[in-house]
């Protein structure tokens, strides 16, 4: 007989009291038609009233049967329960088309268990959609362990209320802190008063003298005690019991005016402690907000800042550019045009660090004037005055810089003769600059030297980024910048 499950159903309250079926045999329902279930159809009672089944019919006609052996045959009761019979039986049989065919064979050979069996099917496919067995015992025992789905439904709001998870694992933490402190307060005074300074310096202030107030209330001996510390300490320490034994020993002596003069002294030394004691001091502790807020103003400078070097850069790379090319370009007749980009930017970089370094930043007047313009937020000004203190640096720089990288002008054309490439079947000057380019691997870096081959590489080759390894492999580096 086939079976309906790959093992034993774990449900022990789904077991059927009594059936004839041989609750031995294993079930395997791999390759029925299970996952068509439609629990949907569960409850639907709308149709099939009419259309019960054979043995449907059998167990109700046997339970009218029986029923009428135990009411004495009451007609009324007889047709209640023949209705419900019929009611239930168009519900079970609405079910049917859902049951896979092993589980039909084992229905139809055991009719007297048809509902129980159906039941435990239904209840089974029902209860498996959360999970397996051992999964669902896990669930259960947990919900036990909290106190019932009402509780932990009700634990479950209350996290909820905390901020879900996070606001759980913050109130963790606060809590932790807490409980520091207390253990702190509890056995540690001094770390107590570290810990709360540190905390908030400014609150702390503020409960001192409450605490030294409230201390003279509870232990006015303890309060005295310090009290009479502090008055001897500051007494000694500005000088005041040393005159009052010097003026002792004025007196002693007879000299009436020394002793009143450590007298005045003594006597305005009183009065600024009696001023002191009237105006409280300024608090030096720091407000953690108002802390916050200095932190969060510097870091909005600061972006401005940078958001207006940006700009500035911006706009003399505008200008700078262009009037770097022109002057690169008059100075190498042509020879420019052969260089690779990376060069052209090592070059441009170059050009702009020496007019910065060696004469912007050095002059006095021009970084005064920049400073200015910077608070301002003069962008239009600063350009001006970058234009003015170095536009007629460029001619120089870039010829300087050109002759430190060892570049020299190309060679001049004489006065009449035609254009390279202008006449057509002659051949073409640059033709073989085009196919030295030709063979090279491009490349992200350059070039270990000792992988060089230094003779075959030539002057012109690495102007233009092109290396001839040791190897015999030809490597472009890829530009810098386009």
């Amino acid at each position: 007989m086939p079976s309906l499950t790959a093992e034993t159903s774990p449900y022990d309250v789904l077991s059927p009291v009594s059936t004839t079926v041989d609750d031995s045999s294993t079930t395997d329902n791999s390759t029925d038609d299970v996952d068509n279930v439609d629990d949907a159809n569960v409850d639907d009672t709308d149709s099939g009233a009419d259309d019960a089944d054979a043995d449907s019919d059998v167990d109700a006609d046997a339970a009218d049967a029986d029923g009428d052996d135990a009411d004495g045959g009451d007609p009324e009761a007889k047709a209640a329960e023949e209705a419900a019979a019929k009611a239930e039986d168009a519900q079970w049989k609405a079910k049917d088309g859902n049951l896979p065919a092993a589980l039909k064979e084992i229905i139809a050979a055991n009719p007297g268990a048809a509902k129980r069996l159906k039941e435990m099917y239904f209840t089974n496919q029902r209860l498996m959609k959360f999970g397996p067995a051992a999964e669902i015992k896990k669930m259960k025992e947990a919900i036990d362990n909290v106190g019932g789905v009402e509780k932990l439904m009700e634990l479950k709001g209350q996290i909820d209320l905390m901020g879900g998870e996070a606001g759980f694992q913050e109130a963790q933490q606060e809590l932790g802190a807490w409980r520091e402190l207390d253990n702190k307060w509890q056995n540690d005074a001094p770390g107590c008063a570290d810990h709360l300074f540190e905390a908030n310096a400014l609150a702390a202030e503020k409960l001192a003298p409450v605490m030294f107030g409230k201390l003279g209330e509870v232990n006015p001996e303890l309060y005295n005690y310090l009290g009479a510390q502090i008055i001897t300490q500051t007494l000694a320490n500005d000088g005041t019991i040393t005159d009052l034994l010097l003026m002792k020993q004025a007196l002693a002596a007879g000299d009436t005016k020394l002793a009143q003069n450590y007298f005045t002294a003594i006597e305005s030394r009183i009065a600024g402690l009696q001023n002191m004691s009237k105006q409280a001091p300024k608090s030096k502790a720091v407000d953690p907000k108002a802390q916050a807020w200095e932190t969060e103003k510097k870091g909005y400078e600061q972006k401005e800042i940078e958001r207006f070097q940006g700009d500035v850069l911006t706009r003399n790379e505008a200008w700078m550019n262009p009037k770097i090319n022109t002057e690169l370009a008059s100075y190498l007749n042509g020879a420019e045009k052969k260089l690779s980009p990376n060069t052209l930017s090592r070059l441009d970089r170059a050009v702009k660090e020496e007019i910065w370094h060696k004469h912007l930043k050095t002059n006095p007047t021009f970084m005064k004037a920049k400073d200015k313009l910077y608070q301002q937020k003069d962008l239009a000004g600063v350009e001006r005055l970058y234009k003015q203190y170095s536009d007629s640096l460029f001619p120089t720089v870039v010829r300087q810089i050109a002759k430190e990288f060892s570049l020299a002008p190309g060679a001049k054309r004489a006065a009449g003769a035609p254009q390279s490439g202008s006449n057509k079947g002659k051949p073409n000057a640059n033709a073989g600059a085009d196919k030295s380019a030709a063979g090279f691997k491009m490349v992200d870096k350059y070039p270990n030297p000792a992988l060089v081959d230094s003779k075959k590489t030539t002057f012109d080759m690495k102007m233009k980024d092109q290396y001839i390894l040791k190897d015999g492999t030809k490597v472009q580096v890829k530009p810098l910048r386009k």
